[in-house]
């Protein structure tokens, strides 16, 4: 059933962002690329954390990832993706204002 498959895809996709962590970084990828290095002092996490997060991220493909030197750098890939969650942030403080 079709409807069963693509409800399936959407609760895992929006999985992606259950967890505070990864919005963090995506949030602070939203003005362009940035080491793994400065990820972690923006958001505040231990390297571990960060990588972990940025692992799911990438195989969900929404950043991407590319090595120069000894630094890796990650960008968002779909940015389609950040606008969702703008809009989305957009109307959960809209309902905030009206409750």
């Amino acid at each position: 059933m079709k409807l069963e498959s693509d409800c399936a895809k959407l609760s895992a996709f929006f999985g992606l962002f259950s967890n505070p962590l990864r919005l963090k970084i995506l949030c602070s990828l939203k003005e362009g690329e940035l080491t793994i290095t400065q990820i972690v002092n923006i958001v505040g996490s231990s390297k571990h954390n960060i990588s972990q997060q940025l692992k799911f991220l990438r195989m969900a493909n929404i950043i991407t990832q590319r090595r120069e030197k000894r630094f890796v750098y990650c960008s968002i890939k779909q940015m389609e993706v950040m606008r969702l969650l703008e809009r989305v942030a957009k109307t959960i403080n809209e309902n905030d204002l009206k409750g």
